[in-house]
């Protein structure tokens, strides 16, 4: 798997948990909470559009702010060194 982040996650050694149409779903280590974390990654080709762009960054932001004991909090956003 070709997937850079940032040097706060730790890609696991065999990550893919999801693949979909519009986002990668990898297994992760947080090294700054030091917790296994699951991390959704946007694809690329969606990343430079614009306006799903935004759309996307809507979503996200509003789905960090639902709290629900059968869904796992949101600690962090951000993009990959190349725009994902």
């Amino acid at each position: 798997m070709d997937l850079r982040l940032s040097d706060r996650y730790e890609i696991a050694a065999d990550p893919v948990l999801g693949d979909g149409d519009l986002v990668q779903v990898v297994l992760a280590h947080d090294r700054v909470l030091d917790l296994p974390v699951v991390v959704k990654v946007l694809r690329p080709v969606l990343a430079t559009d614009a306006t799903f762009r935004r759309a996307f960054d809507g979503a996200v932001h509003a789905a960090g702010r639902i709290t629900h004991p059968n869904l796992l909090p949101m600690h962090d956003v951000g993009e990959t060194p190349d725009g994902c």
